[in-house]
């Protein structure tokens, strides 16, 4: 037993964190107390707790990626849990949100809501994460039918809907117009590039 010198109740050893630095091997304050007192400072000193935070994980990159991993790993129904929780609390935040990201991320907005279609119709082929950035990397911004810049789409060659893979070798850039006048025919526009 041990008496915790900020609060002064007697404690078992296992209520005191390792230190070092003490002649038991225990820290002074219990872990309650500690956690109190660690909570005020952060408050009272958020940008040097931030900044300090900023420069550690500079630092401590991979090892702070492990962790937050291997954490997300274990406690992964708690966090969707708690996601889940706040979605449902919180929902214009989470609307606010999900449109302030669509409207910066039109292209990666698209890209999962096509990934989510293949993936519903299971017909999800070798695509990867940055797949629509290949496709306009390798054919360029403009639709291959009219040479158009404006609202771009990416196509299927062979559409999902005929039985097509959502993969990388089955995508084509077309603007809006083409890919709609295309609409289910299978036709491929990147002749030229082969």
């Amino acid at each position: 037993m041990k008496t915790c010198n900020k609060c002064g109740v007697e404690k078992s050893l296992n209520e005191y964190g390792p230190s070092a630095r003490s002649r038991g091997g225990k820290c002074q304050q219990c872990r309650a107390c500690k956690a109190l007192y660690a909570g005020v400072y952060r408050r009272a000193n958020k940008k040097k707790v931030a900044a300090a935070t900023k420069v550690w994980l500079e630092v401590n990159r991979e090892k702070a990626y492990a962790t937050n991993k291997a954490y997300r790993e274990k406690n992964s129904e708690k966090i969707r849990l708690m996601q889940k929780t706040f979605r449902a609390r919180n929902p214009e935040k989470v609307r606010a949100s999900q449109k302030a990201w669509k409207a910066a991320n039109p292209e990666k907005h698209r890209e999962f809501q096509d990934r989510h279609r293949a993936r519903k119709l299971n017909q999800l082929g070798n695509m990867p994460s940055d797949g629509y950035k290949v496709i306009y990397k390798l054919f360029g911004r403009a639709c291959l039918k009219c040479k158009t810049t404006e609202n771009m789409t990416i196509d299927h060659v062979i559409p999902l809907a005929m039985g097509g893979l959502h993969d990388i070798n089955n995508l084509q850039p077309l603007c809006r117009s083409c890919n709609s006048s295309k609409g289910k025919k299978t036709v491929d526009y990147r002749e030229e590039f082969r």
